[in-house]
């Protein structure tokens, strides 16, 4: 009897070997051999679900993203207002192994995306549902007074983000400063100041 494979279920498999093996040697590293070796497998599969190492690149880009937004969901169905903004926020900080390996895969991406257009429209496409999510957030924290009405939520939204991508590059090239504590101290003084000045 042939072997019945859920192809939905292999190529989240191989992404997600994609996404270890960029953690660990980077975007140059990820080589279709090495992401192979990652997945226990030859490099025939990957050609056959990607084709070619781009798009093999930008699964594991998506893998990546789905991980941290789907932590980032979970979070939100727990939590309201403030408390929900924080926890989205810390999913997208480097606090421990698993989310800095997510951040030196995202970093490793970032230079890449410079020259290349298509990994720069699947950052883009990335930014834009993580503003949107905050900026949610923040809406139904405005909805019920926990913030003001006069703020700008969009602007609040890239603030806030530009914020988490500053704080996660420096605990990553400085990580005795800026370790778990001192990043959630900067992420609370934002906020503080955020939900005390709006009400």
């Amino acid at each position: 009897m042939p072997k019945i494979v859920d192809h939905e279920a292999e190529r989240q498999r191989l992404a997600a070997a994609a996404c270890q093996t960029i953690a660990r040697a980077g975007v140059e590293g990820a080589t279709l051999r090495a992401i192979a070796d990652e997945a226990r497998c030859s490099t025939g599969p990957l050609v056959h679900y990607f084709g070619d190492k781009n798009q093999v690149l930008i699964h594991a880009l998506r893998c990546a993203a789905r991980e941290t937004g789907s932590r980032m969901l979970h979070a939100l169905g727990r939590e309201k207002g403030r408390a929900a903004l924080r926890a989205i926020a810390q999913e997208g900080l480097p606090l421990d192994e698993v989310r800095q390996a997510e951040w030196r895969v995202w970093l490793s991406f970032w230079g890449q995306a410079v020259t290349s257009r298509d990994l720069a429209a699947e950052q883009r496409q990335r930014y834009t549902a993580w503003r949107r999510l905050i900026q949610v957030v923040l809406e139904r924290a405005q909805a019920t007074n926990e913030l003001g009405a006069g703020l700008d939520l969009e602007r609040e939204a890239e603030l806030l983000v530009a914020l988490i991508d500053g704080i996660g590059i420096q605990a990553m090239f400085e990580p005795a400063r800026f370790d778990r504590r001192r990043q959630l101290q900067l992420l609370d003084a934002h906020l503080d100041r955020l939900f005390s000045a709006a009400t």
